[in-house]
Order: structure tokens, then sequence, then C-alpha cells
């Protein structure tokens, strides 16, 4: 609970009750079988699909998450004794897999959106702009104007806190960001 927020724990345990409980829930740790392991990752999640379309659920990277999220749970049981052996540590986790983006069709459809929003005078052009700094959609909208330094000849923007919806609270300005790392971004025209 120290290590990560509220957040990834609900994220982490999600992982864990959709991907993972349903397949190997009902087996003892000290019983899983290397085969049925391995068969997690490479026959069972790659097989799932979504409801109604029939298009792959889970991706390479999304199955190398659960690996890791199963894997780092099932150190932790060993460090406190509570198995003898990691289960998970002869599996051969998910490659990583490089997302297979167009980038120069995207740039050319993202240049003529903003400029179309720019001509018109709409009031999206504002939000899509604060999209493309790099910041998440939390923390766009934990922005506050102490977080804002628009003089001097580094007009700059300070990312240090997100808006995050907490279970039990509602939407909350969280002290912190994702990674827990205040971040400058600094500000150049059209975003000045």
């Amino acid at each position: 609970p120290n290590r990560v927020s509220s957040q990834l724990q609900r994220k982490y345990a999600q992982y864990m009750r959709n991907h993972v409980i349903p397949h190997l829930g009902s087996i003892p740790i000290r019983d899983l079988t290397y085969q049925q392991r391995k068969n997690l990752f490479d026959i069972t999640l790659p097989g799932k699909t979504k409801l109604g379309s029939g298009d792959r659920l889970l991706g390479t990277n999304a199955r190398l998450n659960i690996y890791k999220v199963l894997n780092n749970a099932l150190k932790v049981a060993v460090k406190k004794g509570t198995i003898d052996r990691n289960p998970l540590e002869l599996v051969t986790p998910p490659r990583y897999k490089q997302p297979e983006e167009n980038i120069p069709q995207l740039m050319h459809v993202a240049k003529w959106l903003f400029d179309k929003l720019e001509d018109e005078n709409l009031g999206a052009y504002d939000h899509f702009l604060l999209g493309i700094m790099g910041l998440r959609r939390g923390e766009r909208l934990g922005l506050s104007f102490s977080d804002l330094t628009l003089s001097g000849q580094t007009p700059k923007m300070t990312i240090k806190q997100q808006l995050s919806w907490i279970t039990g609270e509602g939407l909350v300005i969280k002290p912190t960001t994702k990674t827990g790392k205040t971040r400058t971004v600094f500000l150049s025209e059209p975003w000045l």
C-alpha cells in the first residue's frame, strides 16, 4: 500500500480479477504446473476477444503488464515466506511490441485539425493544444494558475499535481503526478 497509489492498486487488482483469477484462481499456487502458467500467457490471454466484435481483447503490451503484476505479487509472496518459489519465474514474459502508428500521416491529420480549429476560432482549440503538450488528462485537469509562469524570458508550466477519482471520495486534486515526479514544460507559441 505504501509503494503505489490507490488507483494503481485498483488497476493491479483489476488485472488479477479479470485475467488471472478466472483461469488460475481455483488452483493452489503450489500445484500450478509450468504448462498451466505458460498457457495463460501464450494461449488463454491472447485468445480473449471483445464481446460482439471478435477482435482481440489484449495486445502484447497488455499481456506484458498482466505478467509484471502477477510476477511482482508472487515475488512479494516469496519474500514474505508465503510460498517457497515464484512459480512464474520459468515462464518467458510476453515481449514488448513497439506500437505501429503511421506518425507522418497522423501529423498531417493533426495539423489539418488544428488549422481548422484555429481558423474557425473554436473553443476546443485550446483544449486540444494542451493535449499535445504531453500532459496526461488528469494533469491537464489538475492545472492551476500557480503552476504557470507566463512572464520573463522562459514562460513555463510546472506539472506537480493531477485530478484523480478516488473511490469513496470522488474527484480529488492529488498532490503528485502519476510518476510522483514534478516536471517543467516550457511554453512557446502557440501554447503560450
